[in-house]
């Protein structure tokens, strides 16, 4: 085994070293491959946004439970679409492919995907216990209202009902939008029966039970305001933390419903958290794949043509991607797992890791151009830029480390991944460049070839950055004076800069799940997020006063509870009185004469004034924005949106048909549709006004599981916002109204705001960390506190830049970009590192020389940072596209500062001020 030559660094005796014994350093590097690959192999790929919520937050805590506890919070949503159907199939059809997806997802092939399907609500459910889930202001109308089921008593209760309660009353509109959809639904199948009985046809008992049922309950299905459109709710056997089932499974479940839609003629999409999340676990690891192998082509084959060297390939990217192997390793042991920042970081690795193989090739290259052998050149190159790559890896990795002071596990995980990737790639580089050259150098020797390195007409040199030196060495001071103007008048716009606080914004553009929660919004009137709150199921006589609460806010739809479907035995005392006059009105008109006829002109008085209710109720609908009302009223009155008359309407039916027919005749068509409907009517209404309490084993089962956890101790409050949550400043308005109800209200709104507070404030504490941690570092290097502020200045003036260009072009921080910042503290300031190393070798007067050979390795590091930072702008994902298009932005503007702005300074502070800019301690040459 050769020794190690003594004298010179002790960087330069190891490259020699290990250049004359390559061997040895592979078994090494191979030993300490084979025990990260341990790690390697426990690391867990977490790609959502979920993933990286702060789980010391009680509402991400409770967020989690709620996703494994409450089977409904992960259901999947298909939307069926039928809007490209003629609009008479378009429900129908709707329907039909609702009714075969839920009888295919209940067979055993899909057990192991799907815990359960629902399309429809639970009709039986709600005949029987319906009245009863009443609160007593709408029992004390049911009281009027069926205090007589004959036809002309009930039109005219109804009438009197809706001036009652909706008459210029738009916000009452608004409270109660679900119920009208279905009851004038309802009520169109009621009248249109009549009309048909009033033609000529006998009144089908059948039909008129089925509309009656229709009016009372409402639409089984979940569909559209326009009925084109319809819903089904599929439970997953696994949750948003399940990664494998996740993309598989939800993959699976899409292409049946697309599958099935299509054979229909219709279309269907997923969407729903579950949703959202797998689509974000396939979009960033396909933006990671793409990313990786932009940067690995495209930095390799930069350096092929730089250097010329045909095995630069291997050279180099041997060690870079081993870096990044160990890096997972080390990953492995300490968190196991990698998540959408963690990962991007590995990915920009490729980018930063390079540059200081740059540094040892080109100082390596330069050395054999000037004439040294190779064991001289390689000791040589590693003399000169060896500190500078060590103290540059330094104060990166002291910038990554700095956030372990952060407070949010994501942050600390970001620190640790990052920081022990930058030593990685540094131990990788140390060892195997010389290692590697060692090994060229040798299968030369055996073939007998020289060295290409040695006969090659152009050296290795940067006239670029030589010119740089040219102008910088002519004209300091204007350079300086230009500069610091440009910076600071960019920094001033800095305090412009937006940040992105929508989640759905750093989505990838384009995903169905995304736009099918906005399609819900419009035609469901359903919000793509509500807020929950966990409450001990033993407890439920809060919940009645907590949801009363959280509906009178302005902000608030509706506030949904267990109760709501399971009334507290306070609920059943309050109700019970009404339902027993509803019981007894029953009875007394089931005694009353029904073989009175009809007053047919009564009758068409009050169909008058209900279809002036309805036309009235659907202005009111209209001018309020309640969409789903209006569409529901202005159908049955047969008008458009604008008011404007478009089609029949089943009242046209009716007053025609009244106006022109026999007086006598009408009230016997009467009578005889009055004879079938009044106590059908009436058995409905008596069903459903049982007084009995409720059991959670009596609930439906979609009941149980979007309120029950599994194991029973806990309900869930659901509170669903008025608006889109993630619109506008409408989030900070609804959040903070339910703030002043409940401070334990979660979901994934709630959850993104923490994530972006917590990232904004930790970037602030982490910038001042970075920056003590490098200063610190610098002084220990340059051991001159003047100089070591010297370079610190280009630092401030690229952060006070960047700002103001992302303000100036409407760039918005996001949680992920904005944790980035500290970073560039480390990475930025490396460049003027080496040009100091440099400087102080080359000496003053020579800053021309400084920039032409250090200028090509800095040049090249600079592009090849940027090269990995950039390859993230491809991505689908838009968070990570912004971050490669801030960093990328941030390391050009380092770069500029560092090759013009720094040189400049440094002399004038050392040739024109006559600073000392050499070491204060110990025996360093460093000017000549």
């Amino acid at each position: 085994m050769k020794q190690m030559k003594k004298g010179g660094t002790a960087l330069s005796r190891w490259a020699e070293w290990a250049g004359s014994n390559p061997g040895k350093v592979l078994l090494i590097t191979l030993a300490v491959t084979a025990i990260l690959s341990i790690g390697a192999a426990m690391v867990k790929m977490e790609m959502t946004f979920y993933s990286i919520m702060p789980k010391n937050s009680v509402q991400v805590t409770d967020m989690e439970k709620i996703t494994e506890e409450f089977p409904f919070a992960s259901s999947l949503v298909a939307v069926v679409d039928g809007r490209n159907l003629p609009p008479e199939q378009a429900k129908a059809t709707v329907i039909s492919v609702i009714d075969a997806l839920s009888e295919d997802f209940s067979a055993p092939e899909y057990a192991d995907a799907v815990s359960g399907v629902y399309g429809t609500i639970n009709v039986d459910f709600l005949e029987e216990h319906g009245l009863i889930l009443a609160k007593p202001d709408v029992l004390d109308r049911m009281t009027r209202l069926y205090a007589d089921t004959a036809l002309l008593p009930f039109i005219t209760a109804l009438n009197n009902d809706l001036e009652r309660e909706y008459s210029g009353d738009g916000e009452a509109l608004e409270d109660d939008e679900a119920q009208l959809v279905s009851w004038t639904g309802g009520i169109g199948r009621i009248l249109g029966g009549l009309a048909d009985s009033l033609g000529g046809d006998v009144p089908e008992k059948e039909e008129i039970d089925a509309a009656l049922r229709a009016y009372l309950i409402g639409d089984p299905y979940y569909l559209s305001r326009s009925e084109n459109m319809g819903l089904l709710f599929i439970n997953p056997t696994y949750t948003i933390n399940d990664l494998n089932p996740l993309v598989r499974q939800t993959d699976r479940i899409e292409r049946h419903c697309k599958k099935i839609a299509a054979e229909y003629g219709a279309s269907a999409g997923l969407t729903g958290l579950t949703v959202v999340g797998r689509d974000e676990m396939k979009t960033s690891e396909q933006g990671f794949g793409l990313s990786m192998m932009l940067a690995v082509v495209l930095i390799l084959l930069l350096m092929i043509i730089i250097f010329r060297i045909r095995s630069t390939p291997l050279i180099i990217g041997i060690p870079l991607l081993l870096g990044v192997y160990w890096t997972a390793g080390l990953t492995g042991f300490t968190i196991r797992r990698l998540n959408i920042l963690t990962a991007m970081y590995l990915v920009a690795l490729i980018g930063l890791g390079v540059d200081y193989a740059i540094h040892m090739l080109t100082g390596f290259v330069q050395e054999r151009d000037g004439g040294k052998d190779f064991s001289a050149a390689l000791g040589a190159a590693f003399a000169k830029s060896g500190r500078g790559i060590i103290t540059g890896a330094l104060t990166t990795a002291a910038a990554f480390f700095a956030l372990l002071m952060a407070e949010s596990d994501i942050i600390r995980e970001l620190a640790l991944v990052a920081g022990m990737g930058i030593l990685c790639e540094l131990i990788a580089m140390l060892l195997l460049i010389p290692a590697l050259l060692g090994l060229r150098r040798r299968r030369l020797e055996r073939r007998r070839k020289t060295d290409p390195m040695l006969i090659r007409k152009r050296a290795v040199r940067s006239d670029f950055t030589a010119g740089l030196g040219g102008v910088v060495t002519a004209r300091p001071g204007l350079i300086v004076i230009i500069l610091l103007l440009t910076g600071t008048l960019l920094a001033v716009q800095s305090p412009n800069v937006e940040l992105e606080d929508n989640l759905m914004n750093m989505e990838a553009e384009g995903l169905e799940s995304i736009e099918l929660q906005d399609l819900m919004v419009e035609e469901f009137g359903t919000a793509p997020d509500v807020l929950y709150i966990i409450t001990d199921a033993d407890n439920p006589d809060i919940l009645p006063s907590m949801t009363e609460n959280l509906e009178d806010l302005e902000s608030v739809k509706a506030a949904d509870a267990v109760t709501d479907w399971m009334p507290t035995e306070a609920q059943l005392a309050e109700r019970r009185p009404y339902l027993g006059r509803i019981r007894t009105a029953l009875e007394v008109s089931a005694e009353k004469n029904q073989e009175v006829l009809p007053d047919p002109y009564s009758i068409l008085d009050e169909l008058l004034r209900l279809e002036a209710n309805l036309i009235e109720m659907g202005d009111l609908a209209v001018l309020g924005g309640t969409d789903r009302a209006a569409h529901a009223l202005n159908s049955v009155t047969g008008l458009d949106m604008d008011g404007n008359k478009t089609a029949e309407s089943v009242f046209d039916r009716l007053f025609e048909i009244l106006e022109s027919a026999d007086p006598e005749d009408s009230a016997k068509a009467l009578a005889a549709y009055d004879r079938a409907f009044a106590p059908i009517l009436a058995s409905r209404v008596r069903a459903m006004a049982e007084t009995g309490g409720i059991t959670k084993e009596m609930l439906p089962e979609i009941v149980r599981e979007t309120f029950f956890s599994k194991d029973g101790k806990n309900t869930l409050v659901t509170i669903s916002p008025r608006k889109n949550p993630w619109e506008g400043e409408f989030r900070s308005v609804f959040t903070s109204q339910v703030k002043t109800v409940t401070d334990r209200s979660t979901g994934m709104i709630l959850a993104a705001d923490q994530l972006i507070t917590i990232a904004e404030s930790d970037s602030k504490k982490a910038v001042a960390a970075a920056l003590i941690a490098v200063f610190l570092i610098l002084l220990a290097d340059f051991r001159n506190l003047r100089l070591a502020l010297i370079t610190f200045l280009p630092l401030g003036l690229s952060f006070g830049s960047l700002f103001g260009i992302m303000a100036l072009t409407g760039i918005k921080f996001d949680f992920i970009n904005i944790i980035s910042i500290p970073l560039l503290v480390g990475i930025g300031i490396d460049d003027s590192v080496h040009i100091n190393h440099r400087y102080l070798i080359e000496g003053r007067g020579r800053m021309k020389e400084t920039l032409a050979k250090t200028g090509s390795a800095v040049a090249l590091t600079t592009i090849t940072t940027m090269i990995g930072f950039s390859s993230f702008i491809p991505s689908l994902m838009r968070a990570m596209r912004s971050t490669g298009i801030v960093l990328t932005l941030a390391m050009a503007l380092a770069f500029l500062y560092s090759v013009l702005f720094h040189p400049a300074l440094l002399i004038l502070a050392a040739e024109r001020l006559g600073w000392n800019l050499k070491p204060r301690f110990g025996n360093k040459e460093t000017s000549k």
